[in-house]
C-alpha cells in the first residue's frame, strides 16, 4: 500500500460533561480512520503541553464520563484559489490512555507534556454494542421497537415500508443470548435485503430498502490516484430453490436458475401454510441472490482536495485515462475508506498548537459498481430465549381449570392466549397438541405454568412446569393419576395405585354432592353412587 507525504489541517474537540476541550491539528500525531457504509471507527493520538498548567483535559479525560469527539481533517494548502473538502466526524470515545512525560531534572519533577490516545466510533455503534435488551412488544411495529432504542444522539431516517407492519409479537432476548442490539439490527436488516447506512454529511443513519444513486460524483486525473485494481467475486454456480416443508402445502419452487453447473443447489427451507408468506420468501430470496459486480480499489497519491467517503460516486471521465481499461467510463459508489496519517515529527513540541503538520500516510478506497444492487452477507440472528408464561382463559370461575382458544381472522387458525408476567404482556400461540399424540385431547387450562421458547416473531411451548392441582400422589402409592374437569366440585379422577403391593384402579366422578366411584382391586370390584 503506497504512502504519501502531505500537509494536513485538522481540528479536534472533546466534550466531557458539558466542557469542551479543543486540540489544534499540529498536536495530532496519529489518526486512523476506517469508514464504512454502516458507520466508522478509528483512533487518534495527540500531545498537550502542561508547562504553564494549561492542560485542562487530564481530569475529565480520566473520568468515567462519556466523551464526545468531533474531528475534521482536510488537505492544507497555501493557495487562495483552492477550497479543500474536509472529512468531519462526530463520535463517542471508547478505550483511552494518557502518557505523562516527566522531567526529573526539573524542579518538582515537572510534567511538561502529556500524550493522549483514544479509540472512537460512530454513536450508534458505540452505544448499541453495549445494549442487550430483553423486551416484548405486542401488536407493535418494528419501527417502534427501533425508535424506542434511540437516544438523543442517534438520528435515524426510515425508508423501508417493511418496518411499518404491525406484528402480533416482537421479542428481543438479547440479554439472554448475549447478542448486542447493534449486531442484531444489522443482521436482521441484512437477512431482509435491507441496508443500514451512515450519512457522513448529516451525521445520521438511514434504513433503506435499496441502494440509491450517489448525490455527488468525484472525478480525478490519473496523477491523483494509483493502484487501480478490479476485484471479482467467486462465480455463482448454485440454483436457488425455496422448499416448503408444511405437510399440506409441501412444494419446491425454483427461485433462480443457474446454467453454469447443473445440480448445485441452495435450498431455503420454510414451513408455512400461507401462500402469501411463501411468495414473500420467494421475492426475498430472489433479491438476496443478486450477483456482486466487479469492485474497484484505488489509493490516492496525496490527501485529496475532494474527499471520498462511503456513499459518494466516482467516475473516470478524464481524457488521460486509458479507454482500454476495464474501469473506463464506468461509474462507482464508495463503500469503504481506510485512512492512516502518522506525523513525520512525533515529538510533542513540534508544530505544537499549529493548525497543521506534515504527515506520512495512505488513503485507500473501495468502490462498487453503481448498478450493483446486491445485498450484504446473510448474518445469523439471535438464537431463541426462554421465559415462563401462564395460560389465560376468561371462561368459568377464577379457580376453574377451563381452557379457551380464539379464532384468528387473518390466519384462520386457533390460538391460545398466554400471559408473560416478566413483561406483563399477553401473546398468542397456536392452539395445537404440542407433544401429545393425536389420540389425546388435553388442552392446557387456565393458570398452567409453561416454559416458552421465543424467537423474534413467534413462540412455542417447550414444557409444562407444574403438576396440576390435586393430581399429585404420595410416593408410597407408586401411582399414576389422570384428573379431568374444572375444580374439586366438578371433576373426574382416574388413578392407578398400589395398596399392600397390589394394584388398585379407581374411577371417581364428582359433581357437588353427587359422586360415583368404580374401584377394581384384588378379588373385588366396587360400584358406588351417592
Amino acid at each position: 500500500m503506497s504512502q504519501f507525504s502531505d500537509s494536513i489541517e485538522s481540528s479536534l474537540k472533546l466534550t466531557i460533561n458539558g466542557q469542551t476541550h479543543s486540540v489544534p491539528g499540529g498536536n495530532i500525531k496519529l489518526c486512523r480512520l476506517a469508514l464504512e457504509t454502516t458507520g466508522f471507527n478509528g483512533e487518534i493520538e495527540f500531545w498537550l503541553s502542561d508547562e504553564y498548567g494549561s492542560d485542562k483535559l487530564t481530569q475529565d479525560f480520566a473520568s468515567e464520563q462519556l466523551i464526545k469527539l468531533q474531528l475534521s481533517i482536510k488537505q492544507y494548502t497555501y493557495s487562495q484559489n483552492l477550497t479543500p473538502e474536509s472529512i468531519s466526524l462526530t463520535a463517542l470515545v471508547g478505550r483511552r490512555s494518557v502518557y505523562e512525560q516527566q522531567y526529573i531534572e526539573l524542579k518538582d519533577s515537572k510534567i511538561l507534556y502529556r500524550k493522549y490516545w483514544c479509540e472512537f466510533s460512530d454513536v450508534a455503534q458505540f452505544l448499541w454494542r453495549q445494549h442487550f435488551p430483553c423486551l416484548l412488544y405486542v401488536d407493535k411495529s418494528f419501527k417502534q421497537l427501533i425508535s424506542d432504542q434511540q437516544v438523543n444522539e442517534i438520528i435515524i431516517v426510515f425508508d423501508w415500508a417493511g418496518l411499518e407492519q404491525t406484528r402480533p409479537m416482537i421479542c428481543l432476548g438479547l440479554g439472554a443470548t448475549r447478542l448486542c442490539f447493534y449486531d442484531f439490527l444489522l443482521g436482521y436488516l441484512a437477512q431482509n435485503g435491507v441496508f443500514w447506512l451512515y450519512d457522513y454529511s448529516n451525521n445520521s443513519y438511514v434504513i433503506r430498502a435499496k441502494k440509491v444513486t450517489p448525490a455527488s460524483w468525484l472525478s480525478f486525473i490519473p496523477d491523483h490516484i494509483y493502484g487501480l485494481k478490479l476485484r471479482y467475486d467467486i462465480p455463482d454456480v448454485k440454483t436457488q430453490d425455496l422448499l416448503n416443508g408444511h405437510s399440506e402445502q409441501a412444494s419446491t419452487t425454483e427461485v433462480k436458475h443457474n446454467t453454469l453447473v447443473k445440480g448445485i443447489k441452495n435450498h431455503r427451507l420454510i414451513i408455512t401454510p400461507f401462500a402469501q408468506t411463501q411468495k414473500q420468501q420467494q421475492n426475498l430470496q430472489l433479491k438476496l441472490a443478486e450477483p456482486i459486480l466487479g469492485r474497484l480499489e484505488l489509493g490516492f497519491k496525496g490527501f485529496p482536495l475532494m474527499v471520498a467517503v462511503p456513499g459518494c460516486g466516482l467516475i473516470f471521465d478524464h481524457s488521460d485515462f486509458s479507454h482500454e481499461g476495464l474501469y473506463c467510463q464506468q461509474s462507482y459508489r464508495a463503500i469503504g475508506c481506510d485512512i492512516l496519517l502518522t506525523a513525520i515529527e512525533q515529538q510533542g513540541q513540534h508544530d505544537l498548537n499549529q493548525v497543521f503538520t506534515q504527515y506520512q500516510g495512505h488513503y485507500h478506497c473501495h468502490f462498487e459498481h453503481k448498478n450493483d444492487i446486491s445485498a450484504g452477507p446473510d448474518c445469523p440472528l439471535s438464537p431463541p430465549c426462554y421465559v415462563e408464561g401462564i395460560i389465560v382463559s376468561e371462561t368459568g370461575e377464577k379457580a376453574d381449570k377451563t381452557y379457551q382458544y380464539h379464532h384468528n381472522e387473518t390466519s384462520q387458525q386457533m390460538e391460545y392466549r398466554i400471559n408473560i408476567p416478566l413483561w406483563d404482556q399477553k401473546i398468542k400461540l397456536l392452539f395445537k397438541p404440542d407433544f401429545m399424540p393425536p389420540h389425546f385431547y388435553f388442552p392446557l387450562y387456565k393458570g398452567c405454568r409453561v416454559l416458552l421458547e421465543i424467537d423474534l416473531f413467534s413462540a412455542r411451548i417447550c414444557r409444562v412446569l407444574d403438576w396440576g392441582a390435586r393430581v399429585f400422589l404420595d410416593k408410597q402409592t407408586e401411582g399414576n393419576h389422570l384428573l379431568f374437569g374444572k375444580n374439586e366440585q366438578d371433576e373426574t379422577s382416574l388413578s392407578h395405585v398400589y395398596e399392600g403391593n397390589k394394584p388398585v384402579l379407581i374411577l371417581k366422578r364428582v359433581k357437588v354432592d353427587d359422586t360415583e366411584m368404580v374401584k377394581l382391586e384384588e378379588g373385588k370390584i366396587t360400584f358406588q353412587t351417592k
